[in-house]
């Protein structure tokens, strides 16, 4: 019974962690990537059928540095 407030406090702390990280930036970054993912694959296979094949290549560094990131005008294009 001498324990219960520190089991209580423990219990405190891990749900304030919990919630914090739920909501990072780099856990929700990569939700969004995934969600993002799965919806181009689903996107291609409806539109091309059971043979689309979906490829990430890497982008030359020199070009990355000049590239312009998506705008709300890109992501319009894009959807």
């Amino acid at each position: 019974m001498a324990s219960l407030p520190f089991v209580i406090v423990m219990l405190v702390a891990c749900y304030a962690l919990w919630s914090e990280l739920r909501t990072d930036p780099l856990i929700v970054r990569r939700q969004v990537a995934v969600e993002m993912m799965r919806d181009a694959v689903v996107h291609g296979v409806e539109q091309h059928g059971d043979h689309f094949q979906l490829s990430v290549d890497a982008i030359d560094p020199e070009v990355a540095e000049h590239r312009e990131p998506l705008g709300d005008e890109d992501e319009a294009r894009r959807s």
